[in-house]
């Protein structure tokens, strides 16, 4: 009793520590463990996993900075790791680490002082949220039993559906200690917001320097670490409306201006990717939930940003890649009606457990892709995000993605009453994120790639662990 009462306490102590020296320390051991040489190596691992004990915020903030750089691969015992999968099954060790340390020192001092309150036994409550997360996990796993390719099924399951479920724990489990007694997002926040704006950063590069970049209909396309731009745009799409909300609505000066910096870079980067899904769906939808969703004056000022942003594309019609975007007799929207006619058959022959995860490529290019659409064989999912759950996971998958996003909405909605100041702003962005998840999901992916799923999960998270806290 003494001895885990002993490390607790010391835990508690370790938190006086400021969080400029928390995430320098984090910085150095993070980049010890990708660079250090030989045996050096797993000793920078070992320093790595013992700050995320130590400080549990570390964990979440380093995975969601990680999160869209998950393709640069890390050499480890000479081989390639992804560094965001790695930190996030690293991170969810140490937690249990720290919660077993925490709750057997909080159940013994319980037994030996029963008298005591502030030595309660430890208790956990499931949450609306943590239900359809579970329900997600238990349809993936169940899909390997009936995929067509069980390797590359297995694959997703681990660095997609495992990966972003343990996003979601180390944000809803991350413990408070006596002197932080709220859980603080913080962290998290800004761990997405500096990695949107490090690929977003690389895109503008790429601009400005003529290299790597993308040359599709008549317009000159970055796309960061990526292969394609359309997933530098995805990712963007999804952190910009938190980083916008803060930046917007935020009452503390210092999140706003920052916020706001990490916006411009985000926002431009996501305008070089002249993403169709994201500049004409994605990121104006989110702008129109926040600013109704914020009521009063705002929902002039996002009908005028809206408005304004969409003025400022018209020089885009020009091209070739604008110019017939809503024409379905040819170019992108043909073949797109093509796919989801393809991938409808597919689920009619597949309707119960769909043909496994990432197996829409196998099954399509092979049964499925109609004589029209064979210009565009290689295609690894739907492009749309009703059509990719299903395809995926079957009809338990559609039943867990609208459990999930309603679950999301319905708690971040009944949060939003009892919130107050930042934490209210960041409640909003955090919704706004799911309507651009949503909107560009109608014609695009969603949420089945590595950095999506964590941005995805880790913004879950947030919502259950916000509406929990208050």
């Amino acid at each position: 009793i003494y001895f885990l009462t002993r490390i607790d306490r010391t835990l508690e102590r370790t938190q006086r520590l400021s969080s400029a020296m928390r995430f320098g320390l984090l910085a150095l051991a993070a980049l010890a463990s990708a660079l250090a040489p030989g045996w050096l190596q797993p000793l920078a691992i070992a320093a790595l996993v013992l700050l995320f004990i130590v400080f549990p915020e570390t964990g979440p903030a380093l995975l969601a900075f990680l999160a869209p750089l998950f393709l640069i691969l890390v050499p480890v015992a000479g081989r390639p790791i992804n560094p965001a999968e790695a930190v996030a099954f690293l991170a969810a060790l140490a937690l249990v680490v720290r919660l077993v340390l925490s709750w057997a020192s909080k159940d013994k001092t319980a037994q030996a002082n029963p008298t005591d309150a502030n030595a309660a036994r430890f208790t956990m409550r499931l949450l609306p949220l943590d239900w359809p997360v579970l329900a997600l996990l238990a349809a993936a796993l169940l899909s390997l039993f009936t995929a067509l390719n069980f390797g590359v099924a297995a694959h997703e399951f681990h660095a997609v559906v495992l990966t972003g479920v343990l996003a979601y724990g180390l944000v809803r489990l991350s413990p408070t200690t006596q002197r932080e007694r709220q859980f603080d997002p913080w962290p998290v926040v800004w761990g997405l917001g500096l990695g949107a704006a490090a690929v977003a950063g690389w895109g503008i590069f790429q601009a400005a320097t003529g290299a790597q970049l993308i040359a599709a209909e008549g317009v000159l396309r970055v796309r960061g670490p990526y292969g394609s731009p359309n997933n530098l745009a995805l990712y963007l799409d999804h952190v910009l409306p938190i980083l916008l909300a803060v930046a917007l609505l935020a009452h503390q000066r210092n999140r706003r201006l920052a916020a706001g910096g990490l916006s411009l870079i985000v926002l431009t980067g996501l305008v070089l990717t002249f993403s169709r899904g994201a500049l004409f769906l994605g990121l104006p939808a989110a702008l129109l939930f926040l600013g109704f969703a914020a009521g009063g004056r705002w929902r002039w000022i996002a009908l005028a940003l809206v408005g304004a942003g969409l003025l400022l594309l018209l020089p885009l019609f020009r091209t070739e890649r604008f110019a017939g975007l809503l024409d379905l007799q040819g170019g992108t929207g043909f073949f797109r009606l093509q796919l989801w006619r393809g991938a409808w058959n597919m689920i009619l022959d597949h309707p119960w457990f769909g043909v496994g995860l990432d197996n829409f490529l196998y099954a399509y290019r092979t049964r499925y892709v109609l004589p029209a659409g064979w210009q565009e064989l290689n295609l690894s999912h739907p492009h749309n995000i009703l059509l990719d759950f299903w395809t995926r996971l079957g009809v338990l998958g559609v039943i867990a993605g609208v459990w999930l996003f309603g679950a999301a909405f319905w708690q971040g909605w009944r949060a939003l009453r009892r919130l107050t100041g930042d934490r209210q702003s960041l409640m909003l962005g955090l919704l706004a994120s799911l309507v651009a998840t949503l909107a560009h999901g109608l014609i695009d992916n969603s949420v089945f790639l590595v950095d999506l799923m964590i941005v995805f999960m880790l913004s879950l998270g947030l919502i259950a662990r916000l509406g929990k806290d208050g």
